[in-house]
Parts: C-alpha cells; structure tokens; sequence
C-alpha cells in the first residue's frame, strides 16, 4: 500500500495543478465570478488537490498515533501519512512550477488567434491585440541597432520589428526637413522583439530569440504578467530616446516557426511530468521500505 498509492496521489495532484484541467477551470470560474482566471485555477485546484491530500495523510497519522497510544498496531498508518504528505507537496510544487514554466504558455497561445502577413510598416498593434502567433510579411526583421534594455534583476531587452530602415535613407536636404528617422505609415512602433538577459544593459548586441536566422519572420507572443512590466519600460526609454511613438507595443519572442516552438514547449512539460513521476515512483519505493524499517526499529508494530 505504502508503496502503490502515493505515487497514485502525485500523479492525480501533479495532473490536476499542470495540465488542462487547470486551465480550462480557471477560465470558467472567471467567467462566472469577479475574479481573474489565474487566481481562480490556483484555488480551485488547491481545494480539490492538494487539500485533500492534506486532509487525507493528516488522518493517517492522526490515526495511526491513536493506535500507538493504545498499543495497537499502527507502522502501516504513519508510513502512509509521511508518504502521502510528500506525495501532496511535491506533486503541488513540482505541478504549480510545471504549469507556469511550459504548460501555461501553451495553453495560453492556444487561447489567441493567429495573424498571416502582417506588415508592421503600416498596421498598428491595437489591431492585434488578441494575437498569439503572427507571421509578418516577408523582408520584415528586427533593427537590431536600435534595440534598448531595461534592467530590474536582469536585462529586459527590446528591439522594433520594422520593414524598413528606422533612418532616415534619403539625401541629406530630405533628413534637414523630415527628420532623421521615417515614420512608419502606421504612426507608431507598436511590434517588439524581446528576450531577457540577451543584450547589453544599453541595449547593444542584442541577441534574444532568432535573431541571427535569415528565415525567421514570426513571432510568438508573451504571456507572462510578471515581464510585461520591465519590457513596457524598456519601450518607454526607446521611445524617450527616438523620440518616436509607441502606442500599443505587443511583445514577441522572434522564431521562424511559432507553432513548432510552442508545440515543442508543451512537449517539454509532458516530458517534465513524466520524469517527475519516474523519480517519484523510485524515491518512493526507498522511502517506504526505509519508514517501514525505522518505525519498526522504534518498536512501532
């Protein structure tokens, strides 16, 4: 018993914190009540997880001191209250970490709509605001020499997504009366590359996503609430610096191939739980025959 059903428990409790389940819940419960969908998902499953698995290995221990006090038989009931406590905990924490590094990703761009051929020279971002994947038309690159960062315990990095030369490419008596810089036909530099820790604190030698291959054209949106900040300041200082407008700026991680990168990302969360449950199962195994040893060394039958 000791050694089937808490690896049971973290894979119900790991499955139920990480995977669709989670998602799908948080997005109903937000549709029905005045709260946002992550903070909806994260109580939820706490209450229908890793509650009940509290509940249940404190009983089993609960139990099983009883049974010592009166002298009746009890190992088999502390062993399986110290396991399914571990089981609880590191299928919660290790299931929570899963969700937010690869399977939130995935299942949020799923969620978005994807845009083909857009020229972000003429189309502003505010027509793109539910955008999860966009693959911009072709000659569309990243000015990396005009790319600025943002430091908060690490190097936020942003650069504009252009079809043309931010310079200004005409004679100099054209650069005297427009400026030194073209202004899109859209009016604003909505469309940014991003990454983190992958440029200079200036912004120079940027280097995040795909920068450097020539048929990468696309780019896969950001999800995370946490960053949105830090990129959002380091647009700020270029557009203080250019003195040119940014007025709906989408952030994008550059890649040739949105939907192979996010496919693969989901598939790095499913190879992560998969190993989790291996080690889990092994660890387990160790650590039941060790509880069984120790209590009955204590003289606990």
């Amino acid at each position: 018993m000791c050694i089937l059903i808490p690896p049971v428990v973290f894979f119900l409790i790991y499955w139920l914190i990480s995977f669709s389940f989670r998602h799908n819940l948080g997005l109903a419960m937000a549709s029905k009540f005045p709260i946002d969908d992550h903070t909806a998902s994260r109580l939820t499953t706490f209450l229908l997880g890793p509650l009940i698995g509290l509940i249940f290995s404190a009983s089993c221990v609960a139990i099983g001191y009883a049974r010592v006090k009166k002298g009746r038989p009890a190992r088999t009931f502390l062993c399986m209250g110290t396991l399914l406590f571990i089981a609880t905990v590191a299928g919660w924490i290790l299931g929570d970490g899963n969700y937010w590094l690869y399977m939130a990703t995935f299942y949020n761009i799923q969620d978005l709509d994807t845009y083909v051929n857009v020229n972000p020279s003429r189309e502003p971002g505010e027509s793109f605001m539910d955008a999860g994947q966009i693959y911009f038309k072709d000659s569309t690159y990243i000015a990396v020499e005009n790319a600025m960062a943002f430091r908060n315990n690490g190097v936020y990095c942003v650069a504009p997504i252009v079809r043309q030369p931010l310079a200004n490419q005409g004679s100099y008596e054209q650069v005297k009366i427009q400026g030194t810089f073209d202004m899109p036909e859209s009016g604003t530099f909505d469309f940014w590359a991003i990454g983190v820790n992958c440029c200079a604190p200036d912004g120079m030698g940027f280097s995040c996503g795909e920068y450097s291959n020539p048929y990468a054209r696309a780019g896969l949106r950001l999800i995370r609430d946490d960053q949105r900040a830090f990129f959002h300041m380091a647009v700020q200082e270029w557009s203080a610096q250019y003195g040119l407008p940014t007025k709906h700026p989408l952030f994008f991680y550059w890649v040739q191939d949105p939907l192979g990168t996010i496919t693969a990302t989901k598939e790095k969360g499913e190879m992560r739980f998969y190993t989790h449950l291996a080690i889990f199962m092994l660890g387990n195994f160790f650590g039941a025959c060790a509880l069984q040893v120790a209590t009955k060394s204590m003289g606990i039958v």
